[in-house]
């Protein structure tokens, strides 16, 4: 979408690409759309520590209310099948890791105010864990649907995966 936007002066949602799911009518849309000048996205200044928007603000709030809640974590599984190449898995990883500083910021509080802290992508572990589930002692399901969770603090750090092996 940014780059139809970058390349071609068109804005387009996700929505409207998924609706038209064929070229023939994603070209349509784009030839129909009237053409916006691109506009880069301006990175803030490198800063030791950024104020919280009202949402961070309020699910900050929320943690610190409730400790042992586990409402924010958004569990999932993928399963595959074949041969997985960990390397390359974690190299994937480690590559949309160092894009997104979003997946690298954590929440810390200074003078009673909270604050996002982006960490340098040097100093975050992208490794990923394993966990070998072939025995059936714990199924994938009953752990991603919270048997097995532990909260998630946004001060804890930046994001944690925890991923499990189906026997690669």
């Amino acid at each position: 979408m940014s780059r139809l936007y970058r390349d071609l002066g068109v804005k387009l949602d996700l929505r409207t690409i998924f609706s038209n799911a064929t070229i023939g009518s994603q070209g349509d849309i784009l030839r129909s759309r009237a053409r916006v000048k691109y506009e880069d996205i301006v990175s803030l200044s490198g800063r030791s520590h950024y104020s919280l928007s009202h949402a961070q603000r309020r699910l900050w709030i929320l943690s610190e209310l409730d400790t042992d809640s586990v409402a924010y974590n958004m569990p999932s599984a993928y399963e595959f099948k074949g041969k997985v190449d960990r390397d390359a898995l974690e190299r994937s990883i480690g590559v949309v890791v160092s894009r997104h500083e979003i997946l690298r910021t954590r929440l810390t509080v200074a003078g009673g105010e909270a604050y996002q802290v982006v960490d340098d992508f040097s100093q975050t572990a992208s490794r990923v864990c394993y966990t070998d589930l072939r025995g059936g002692s714990i199924p994938a399901s009953a752990i991603v649907e919270g048997g097995d969770l532990a909260p998630v603090r946004p001060s804890g750090g930046p994001v944690a995966a925890k991923s499990f092996d189906p026997g690669w």
